[in-house]
Formats: structure tokens, sequence, C-alpha cells
């Protein structure tokens, strides 16, 4: 077969003069892109569960280290009381960063966490961690959470040391 442009092979035929994709061209893409989707869905699904998670966990900690060095420095006990009714903890006596009039408290079930507490163990009947002024809890302490089904643990020991496992 002769064309302008010379001789025209069969495999060629399919690209003269085209300005659109055929249908069966575009099903097959739509096709790759919902395979793609439906591999990364559920990874960015848990990606996100443990990103979540592990940021409640680490707020939990920097706070509690916070109350710890706040009691260090004015020589005096200072508390975080928390509430798994509420999903929520408080340093006591501490302003809120967002307002001066405001205590400090965060809750766990607001973005960007969207975590639960799902248990406080602090060695006595109450849900708060209190530091000494010297910044030594009265009680090795274990904050649990949960986010879409991560979960994480914030321990404090008998020492003082906070960590997120």
């Amino acid at each position: 077969m002769e064309h302008r442009h010379g001789t025209i092979s069969p495999l060629n035929l399919l690209t003269l003069d085209r300005k659109a994709y055929s249908l069966v061209e575009l099903v097959l893409v739509l096709v790759v892109i919902a395979t793609l989707a439906a591999i990364a869905a559920p990874r960015f699904a848990t990606a996100n569960s443990n990103y979540r998670a592990g940021a409640a966990a680490n707020r939990i900690a920097t706070d509690l280290r916070l109350a710890q060095q706040r009691a260090k420095v004015g020589s005096k006990p200072v508390s975080v009381q928390f509430s798994l009714d509420d999903n929520e903890y408080r340093i006591v006596g501490e302003k809120s960063l967002k307002s001066a009039f405001a205590n400090y408290v965060v809750i766990l079930a607001e973005p960007p966490y969207h975590a639960r507490l799902t248990a406080v163990e602090t060695g006595s009947n109450d849900t708060a961690i209190r530091f000494n002024g010297f910044g030594i809890p009265r009680h090795a302490a274990t904050i649990t959470l949960q986010a879409n089904g991560v979960g994480k643990t914030v321990t404090v020991s008998a020492s003082g040391n906070v960590r997120v496992e």
C-alpha cells in the first residue's frame, strides 16, 4: 500500500491520521488505573493510621515532658489529667497555646490525631500523672491509644523517662 510518505506497513495502518483514542484503549487505561488504586488504597489507609497513632503518642510524650520540665523549673508538683470518657488530657495549671485565658487541653479525637485513649494506668485509682518538684512521677504510668486499629503506648518510668512504643 502506498501513502504520500512511502510504503505503509500493516502496523502503521493503526496510527494513520488518528486524532483520538479508541474506546478499547480508554477502557484499558481505566482498568490499569483502577487496579493501581485498588492496590494503593489499603496501603494509604494503613500509613495514615500509623501516622495518626504515632502523632498522638508523640504529642502525649512531648506534653508529659513539658509538665515534667514545668515541675522542675517551678520546684512544685504538676499534674497531667487524662479523661478516657472525653478522650482528652490537660496539663493542670498550664495555659493554652491558643489563648492565655484557656487551659491547656488536647482533644485526641480531633484533627490531626483522630485517636482514642484506650487505657491509662498510673498505679493509683485516678488517671492523673503527677510529677513532683524534681520532675519525678509519683508512679510509673502507661497510656495506650488507638487510631483506626493501630495502637501505640506511651510509658513513664518510675525515674521519669518518657518514651513511645
